[in-house]
């Protein structure tokens, strides 16, 4: 299984909801979809913000989501800000992101969700306030998000990989052996249909959010390989040259084979806003080059990325 300290599970989180938009929807802001139906279109957005002291490299948005309708309802910006641990939640800082979302996307609604996937019951605020001399200045409130086992139901009968993969952090929560808890989420992705590499780019995430440890992975594979609910995936891994040790490599070598994934999707991203007209050639250029100097993409990926902007 992947190592902790190499496979990142926000940057997992990011990758999967940004692959995966309508059903991060589906889980995140059921009673939207309720109301106004499925959006015509999803976008993943970003945006240059120069946070001012958060000590973390990026300046990128955790994760925004902009819909549309094509009935005339309004934009709407689902931000989705993760935090593995509940003590760290930093409301600030996800004011600062939807006060800079709400000024770029002019009249857009923006929801802020706060996905906690701390395994503790720690409280985790909710609203901020702020009152001078007696004169309320502002009351900022989010969604906080646990993925527990009162939505296992619903996770089960949404039947997409985002669900799915999420049901770990549910499965957690009842048992303690992380081997069930992995098995069981991987129950989930084989009966969500997705394409076996699919399951197989995620099952790292799952097991990170399973808690899975190097110890814990031969019997994994005996579990795996016995389990008839999960043994067509697989024999269809085992064919294809994919056997849960060459996932594990990749996690593990391959902050490698992750990283790179992770550098064309932002890639991808900014081309997509160049090209959208969000920001412009020379922006895109700009952001791009910027990335290669801090390291955040490998040189190659970005000035591929530049190649392809002309």
């Amino acid at each position: 299984m992947p190592d902790p300290e190499q496979l990142s599970e926000d940057r997992g989180l990011k990758e999967l909801f940004t692959s995966y938009p309508l059903e991060t929807l589906e889980i995140l802001v059921p009673a939207l979809l309720a109301e106004r139906g499925r959006p015509t279109r999803i976008v993943p957005v970003t945006q240059e913000s120069a946070l001012p002291d958060l000590g973390e490299p990026s300046r990128f948005l955790d994760l925004a989501l902009r819909c549309e309708w094509a009935t005339g309802k309004p934009t709407f910006i689902l931000l989705v800000e993760h935090w593995s641990e509940a003590r760290k939640v930093h409301l600030d800082r996800i004011l600062f992101y939807l006060v800079a979302l709400r000024l770029k996307h002019d009249g857009a609604e923006v929801l802020p969700v706060v996905l906690v996937t701390d395994p503790t019951d720690r409280e985790v605020p909710q609203s901020l306030e702020s009152t001078i001399l007696g004169q309320p200045v502002f009351t900022f409130h989010v969604r906080i998000e646990r993925i527990g086992p009162e939505l296992l139901p619903r996770l089960r009968s949404l039947q997409n990989l985002v669900a799915a993969v999420l049901s770990a952090l549910a499965y957690r929560r009842l048992h303690q052996d992380a081997v069930d808890v992995l098995i069981m989420a991987l129950r989930l992705m084989a009966a969500s249909h997705a394409p076996v590499d699919e399951i197989r780019r995620y099952l790292p995430l799952a097991a990170k959010l399973a808690k899975m440890q190097d110890k814990d992975e031969p019997r994994f594979r005996r579990r795996l390989s016995e389990d008839p609910t999960v043994g067509n995936v697989l024999d269809d891994m085992k064919a294809e040259g994919m056997a849960l040790g060459e996932a594990r490599g990749e996690a593990r070598g391959e902050a490698r084979g992750e990283a790179r994934g992770l550098a064309r999707g932002k890639v991808l991203l900014i081309r997509q806003m160049a090209t959208q007209g969000q920001i412009s050639i020379d922006q895109a250029k700009r952001m791009l080059n910027q990335m290669i100097a801090t390291g955040e993409v490998p040189a190659a990926i970005g000035e591929e990325g530049l190649r392809q902007l002309g």
